[in-house]
């Protein structure tokens, strides 16, 4: 198979879904098929995986979404026309604007079959950039055209599905959730990774360890965060924040930090490129924070699983639907009272930690090696069903 699959985000954008695009094109093309990536270019970033092709297309920032970017690929007709001629047997997009245009655009002169995944609250993101019910709306419908215009939908998990209902999508879905490339640790990586987190993170060994990972904006609660933590230094409590990641918001939250005498307890970490990093702050932490209500299917829930690490997730979120609560996770009403209580709690019975770490591992990780080949099958089953409806 000939596998395209098409984003706005890509290395060295890391996020959610830059990372399922990756893990995509990593595993498929170790499965002895072939897959490509179209992605929007960075300049002076030059490719780290050569047996991964990569077309990129003209870009620029997106203002007050850093590190994001914007272009227009059906308007280079060099890229379109090398694209078109190429032998591709399907077309996966990941998101619903530039390459998910490009996507229906190749769809349309090709012929093969598009898989589109709904991966974000495209809502909400409006909502942040445009500043206005009618522009949020427009744009809304525009990326619902998207989806109606693919022949197949994909969301991560069924609460995810609901959420593009809500969007008014009334097709057909298909589940196919997301893995993580982080491994489940021998007990002698654990022990090497928790002592490289605790030198590059500042934190003590017996002192109740949170963490964060993911994009610093005010969507993700990570403000509630903050509240809770100051709630936690008033009552005593003894902890240490790790924050690893950036956005729009940094600068106000480390000012919160610093208005409400945090800072001793409370680390920025910044954007981490290197898993290897990422993999000694998991395994210094005790309890992944991600009461975000933002998120569909969010990857860091099963980074944190890997390593044992039960995660706070927002009660009747889409990121909880996936962590049973008391078994594989914790659920918390979105409010600082509630976190900041149930940490307290959980300060004071660290043995639950361990144990429902333990059911997070059992319960929540996933890793890509598993789920690809079944997304191959499918893939394989969705190109012949293609081919006998052209008969």
């Amino acid at each position: 198979m000939n596998i395209l699959l098409l984003n706005d985000s890509y290395e060295p954008i890391i996020d959610g879904v830059s990372l399922v695009v990756k893990n995509y094109a990593y595993w498929l093309n170790k499965l002895n098929s072939t897959a490509s990536v179209v992605a929007p270019d960075i300049p002076g970033y030059t490719e780290q995986n050569s047996k991964i092709k990569v077309y990129r297309y003209k870009s620029m920032k997106i203002p007050r979404r850093p590190p994001y970017r914007i272009g227009v690929p059906i308007m280079e007709i060099p890229l379109v026309k090398r694209l078109t001629n190429e032998n591709f047997d399907l077309l996966h997009s990941h998101c619903p604007f530039a390459t998910g245009t490009l996507a229906s655009l190749m769809h349309e002169r090709r012929g093969i079959p598009h898989i589109t995944t709904f991966h974000s609250k495209y809502k909400e993101d409006f909502q942040q950039v445009l500043k206005n019910k009618t522009l949020t709306d427009i744009a809304l419908k525009l990326a619902l055209q998207h989806y109606n215009k693919a022949d197949y939908v994909w969301v991560p998990n069924e609460s995810t599905g609901e959420t593009l209902r809500t969007y008014g999508y009334k097709g057909p879905l298909e589940v196919w959730p997301n893995g993580t490339d982080m491994k489940i640790p021998s007990a002698l990586e654990y022990k090497n990774y928790r002592e490289q987190g605790i030198k590059q993170s500042g934190s003590k060994e017996g002192v109740l360890t949170l963490l964060f990972v993911g994009q610093h904006i005010w969507e993700k609660n990570t403000r509630l965060i903050i509240d809770a933590l100051i709630l936690l230094k008033n009552r005593d409590v003894p902890f240490y924040m790790i924050f690893a990641g950036k956005g729009f918001a940094r600068v106000e939250m480390e000012k919160l930090v610093v208005k409400n005498n945090l800072s001793q307890y409370v680390k920025f970490m910044g954007h981490i490129d290197d898993r290897e990093t990422l993999k000694g702050l998991y395994a210094a932490s005790d309890i992944f924070l991600f009461p975000s209500i933002y998120d569909n299917a969010p990857l860091v829930l099963r980074e944190a699983a890997a390593f044992s690490v039960p995660s706070i997730v927002a009660k009747g979120s889409n990121s909880s639907k996936d962590i049973a609560d008391g078994i594989g996770g914790f659920h918390t009403v979105p409010e600082k009272q509630a976190l900041a209580q149930l940490i307290k709690d959980l300060e004071q019975n660290r043995k639950r930690i361990k144990t429902v770490g333990k059911g997070a591992q059992h319960t929540v990780y996933a890793s890509w090696k598993t789920i690809i080949p079944k997304v191959k099958d499918r893939y394989a089953e969705i190109i012949d069903e293609y081919k006998k409806k052209k008969l």
